[in-house]
């Protein structure tokens, strides 16, 4: 068997593909994605922290909390790359306190695996397990404002496979990657009425990942050396909040925001097959859209010894690019 085999035009592009890294190079991307999960219930966790004590009238100091969230992404052709879908499901530990009467500091471990699924007859696969350590707090300014930050870093461990039909061929490789994220924010808080809360944020987060080079095997002369790729984004968002007690110890929230991807840009990746090692070909990646919209809702509801269980829906959507999540969380105070 071999490409001259092919019967159609379009057998001979898909054999092609199959040809190509795993993703185009970008896996980078769905790890991207795969970790918005952990970092976002951790942020969503201190935002429900800072509505409850400027909220109800509660001393909280501390507060030990778990988390389990799954993802759901999917993630069109674009750019001359296929699109793939992405699976994840994880479980974040927290627990943070009150250091004095205006901060709070916290820790968290997360634990995330995320399976993907490349389009296409190709049939480009990846299981990824991450390990991400997170620090958090905030510290009140007066007059309802809060600023809030959070820094995490993670290791990737990443199982890749490659099938080539035409060749009745599998190639494999597994190597590490590791990744990194700061966040800021600003949001003050209004209320409006006896039950309801408004409040605006604007929030800036980078995040990096460094991803090793590697080398295939199983497919022979087909196998491919891929050199390493780091890549990054830098987001501003502006967001909108609102909370509305419908009974006692019980709450509704939802968000809707909008933000700007500053460093949104394709990526090219080396490789070379192993039958031609001295022969680099480039592979360019999707090109991401800038503009990003992000929303949920959820409801809270809370116990006479303080126990709070959170159940959360959220979304995050650029061009041809989708990020379905939710999430369960149980908190305890101490």
């Amino acid at each position: 068997a071999g490409l001259n085999s092919q019967a159609t035009g379009q057998d001979v592009v898909d054999a092609v593909n199959s040809t190509l890294p795993v993703l185009n190079g970008d896996l980078h991307r769905a790890v991207f994605e795969a970790m918005r999960g952990a970092r976002g219930a951790v942020r969503t966790h201190m935002n429900a922290k800072r509505g409850l004590n400027s909220g109800d009238g509660m001393d909280v100091d501390g507060n030990a909390w778990v988390k389990a969230f799954g993802s759901w992404v999917d993630q069109d052709d674009d750019n001359g790359a296929l699109g793939y879908s992405a699976d994840s499901y994880g479980v974040v530990l927290g627990a943070d306190a009150d250091v004095t009467d205006r901060a709070t500091i916290g820790a968290a471990f997360a634990y995330t695996t995320t399976d993907i699924d490349g389009d296409g007859v190709r049939s480009h696969d990846a299981d990824i397990d991450s390990y991400e350590a997170i620090l958090y707090g905030s510290y009140s300014l007066g007059n309802d404002i809060t600023v809030g930050w959070q820094a995490d870093i993670a290791t990737h461990d990443n199982d890749i496979e490659r099938n080539i039909p035409f060749m009745g061929l599998t190639a494999r490789a597994d190597y590490d990657s590791w990744s990194a994220h700061v966040g800021l924010d600003v949001e003050k808080a209004y209320a409006i009425g006896k039950d309801t809360t408004f409040t605006p944020s604007v929030r800036l987060d980078y995040s990096y990942i460094d991803e090793d080079g590697y080398i295939e095997t199983g497919a022979g002369a087909l196998n491919l050396t891929v050199e390493g790729i780091d890549s990054d984004e830098l987001i501003v968002t502006l967001d909108g909040k609102i909370s509305h007690e419908i009974a006692a110890k019980a709450t509704l929230t939802a968000n809707l925001g909008v933000g700007y991807d500053l460093l949104a840009d394709e990526e090219t990746v080396a490789s070379t097959f192993a039958g031609l090692p001295g022969v680099p070909f480039n592979t360019t990646g999707i090109d991401p859209s800038s503009l990003v919209v992000e929303g949920g809702a959820g409801v809270e509801i809370g116990d006479r010894d303080g126990v709070r269980v959170t159940l959360r829906y959220d979304f995050e959507g650029r061009e041809d690019l989708t990020n379905h999540s939710a999430s369960l969380k149980v908190n305890v105070p101490f």
